[in-house]
């Protein structure tokens, strides 16, 4: 797995005589001082195999992966132009978890192979491969788990601490395994370079929920241009993070990482940049949760967090400052205050205020919440009280700390099935802008909707799908 000791085991068994080949690779950085220890032959071959079945390294297609013949005899070729008469020979590629059966195939009857497989705790993974490659922390976690789904009996697991702190103990049972004596390389350890999780520390994170169907990437380059030349608070000049939530109908392929990738380029000295994908379920609240968990998992701290739909931003300079005085009044969130011509109830001042239904009001589309879309693990279709309803319409805009009081006091944000697809009634109405709130508001939660004209303003909203459904 990435991530997983490669590089410093790789560099004890190069201490031991293990040739890594002609067209070795010399980065180095802060992440790797020493070297990746890599062969960019090699990996140039596997990254074309992964081409070949509709993969990259970071986006491993699900379907069993295939090679022809050819692969095979240029493999061969390629180890013997790389390696002429070596004893031993090293090829280190986390890649080549994926292609197995193709090693095999090239080592029959040519080759005595043996196979290390190295693990490491999928939460230190994950955030070493955040860190080192800006990929968002649930497709880390895909990966890994793919990764880890290959093991086989036959392979030697070695685990990433071993390696550091049992540097002896592990390199003796390689030995073992391969056949050969192998000296102690304990002394080329630096424990120091042990790194598990990123601390990274923002003032603001503004995540973006975007449904690739709705075609509106245009949005995602303008959200940056007003981050990049608007100032969020009067007195806070201090580092951004913009996160962009990419929602697809499937897994994403090869295109669509290379087509959101790019956004990373947008990176400056003010602002970072971190993209994930997720399944087209739950809207934008959950968006908020998934994010939420991203954050905490990944070891990010943010004074503020905004949760919007890609279409909209705010308009004025100072957002936060206004934010800041709902939040000082014990608004768990503060979000947007549309006008609405439909007839409902609306508690509204000059800055904005919140929504509530008229009773029985004729011919209303939606909302219709039932206790099952504000209880959890209730399956009762009763309509609630019309009394009860009480919204305003995203971004959601809040603290860290008032979204761990809401996950200690209601757990996830929305109770949409996961295994449904998005519809804007369901999902996007009475679990996501009406549900959510009148949860918050029946677990005594306030909140507070700023007036939409006023503060915030339209990008593209063009949408695909049935709004009545």
């Amino acid at each position: 797995m990435h991530r997983s000791g490669t590089s410093l085991l790789s560099n004890c068994l190069v201490k031991n005589g293990f040739s890594i080949g002609k067209s070795l690779n010399k980065d180095k950085n802060v992440q790797n001082p020493n070297g990746y220890f890599e062969n960019d032959a090699f990996t140039h071959f596997h990254d074309s195999l992964l081409h070949y079945n509709s993969s990259t390294w970071c986006n491993i297609s699900d379907k069993k992966m295939t090679y022809l013949i050819e692969h095979i005899q240029q493999y061969r070729k390629l180890i013997k132009t790389e390696f002429d008469d070596s004893k031993y020979i090293l090829i280190k590629d986390p890649r080549l978890t994926f292609f197995v059966n193709f090693i095999k195939d090239v080592c029959e009857d040519i080759f005595d192979y043996h196979i290390l497989f190295l693990t490491r705790n999928k939460d230190e993974c994950c955030h070493s491969l955040n860190t080192a490659q800006s990929i968002g922390i649930l497709n880390c976690e895909i990966l890994y788990d793919k990764t880890m789904s290959k093991y086989q009996n036959e392979f030697m697991k070695i685990d990433h601490e071993d390696i550091v702190y049992k540097n002896d103990e592990v390199i003796n049972n390689i030995g073992k395994y391969c056949n050969i004596t192998l000296k102690s390389t304990s002394h080329i350890v630096d424990k120091r370079l042990h790194r598990s999780k990123s601390n990274s520390d923002y003032f603001y994170t503004h995540v973006v929920s975007y449904y690739e169907g709705n075609n509106r990437l245009d949005n995602l380059y303008a959200i940056f241009e007003v981050l990049n030349t608007q100032k969020l608070s009067k007195n806070k000049y201090e580092k951004i993070l913009i996160v962009y939530c990419i929602i697809k109908d499937n897994a994403p392929d090869v295109n669509t990482i290379e087509i959101y990738e790019k956004l990373k380029k947008l990176k400056n000295n003010n602002i970072d940049i971190q993209i994930y994908y997720r399944i087209n379920t739950g809207g934008t609240v959950q968006t908020m949760y998934q994010t939420y968990k991203y954050l905490i998992q990944n070891k990010i701290t943010t004074k503020y967090i905004g949760v919007w739909e890609d279409d909209c931003i705010f308009k004025n300079e100072n957002i936060l400052d206004e934010v800041q005085v709902y939040l000082d009044k014990g608004c768990i969130y503060v979000g947007s205050y549309w006008d609405c011509e439909d007839g409902y109830a609306l508690p509204l001042n000059i800055n904005g205020g919140v929504k509530r239904l008229i009773p029985n009001k004729p011919n209303r589309i939606v909302p219709w919440v039932t206790n099952s879309h504000i209880i959890p693990h209730s399956n009762d279709s009763t309509l609630i009280s019309d009394d009860k309803y009480i919204w305003c319409e995203d971004p959601y805009i809040t603290t860290m700390d008032n979204l761990k009081l809401i996950d200690k006091k209601m757990g996830c944000f929305t109770l949409a099935p996961l295994d449904q697809k998005y519809t804007h009634c369901e999902h996007g109405i009475n679990y996501g802008e009406v549900g959510f709130p009148t949860r918050l508001h029946l677990n005594g939660f306030t909140f507070f909707g700023l007036l939409k004209r006023r503060y915030f303003m339209d990008l593209k909203t063009f949408s695909i799908g049935n709004k009545s459904i």
